[in-house]
C-alpha cells in the first residue's frame, strides 16, 4: 500500500500519463495472455474487485498485488514475491 502521494511514480508513453505500476501490469498481462490492452484492463478491474470482496478496504494497490490477484483469477495461489 502507498502511504503517500509522493511513493506514486508515473510514466509516459506516447504523450499519455500511466501509473507506473499499472503500466507494468498491463504488459505483464498484455505478454502473458497475448491480449489486447482492452482486456488487460478488464483483467486488472476483476483483480480489484476481487481484492476488495477479501479484504473490504480500498486502496492503490501496487504492482505485486494486483499481479498476485491476477494469479488468483487464473485458479494459481502462493506467495508472489
Amino acid at each position: 500500500m502507498l502511504s503517500t502521494r509522493k511513493e506514486i511514480k508515473y510514466k509516459v508513453v506516447d504523450g499519455k500519463k500511466y501509473l507506473e505500476d499499472e503500466f507494468i501490469n498491463i504488459n505483464f498481462i498484455m505478454e502473458d495472455l497475448d491480449c489486447s490492452t482492452g482486456k488487460a484492463y478488464e483483467i486488472i478491474k476483476k483483480a480489484n474487485k476481487l481484492f476488495l470482496e477479501e479484504n473490504k478496504i480500498r486502496f492503490i494497490m501496487r504492482g505485486r498485488t494486483t499481479l498476485r490477484y491476477y494469479y488468483k483469477l487464473n485458479g494459481l495461489s502462493g506467495q508472489f514475491i
